[in-house]
């Protein structure tokens, strides 16, 4: 069970009404479990938009998604960085 749900598509029309944000965060993946939490944010409609090699054995990742001002809110939440500090 993911703790993330998936409620953006990225493929249907925006409508002029309907207020759209875009929020990326970057992420290391350096083990399996990173690897894991990764899928999960995929799954729930975080992409990836880059990715470089950073160190062996790591990658880095910016990942965005996409949604309402609430939604965007909660995907901020999720990573610890509430609208004003980031």
């Amino acid at each position: 069970m993911s703790a993330f749900t998936a409620t953006n598509t990225y493929d249907t029309q925006k409508t002029t009404a309907e207020p759209r944000l875009t929020v990326q965060h970057g992420v290391m993946i350096r083990n399996t479990e990173n690897l894991r939490k990764l899928n999960e944010l995929l799954a729930s409609g975080w992409r990836v938009v880059n990715s470089t090699a950073f160190e062996p054995g790591a990658v880095l990742l910016v990942i965005e998604a996409e949604g309402d001002p609430e939604a965007v809110a909660e995907f901020r939440q999720v990573f610890g960085t509430p609208v004003g500090t980031a």
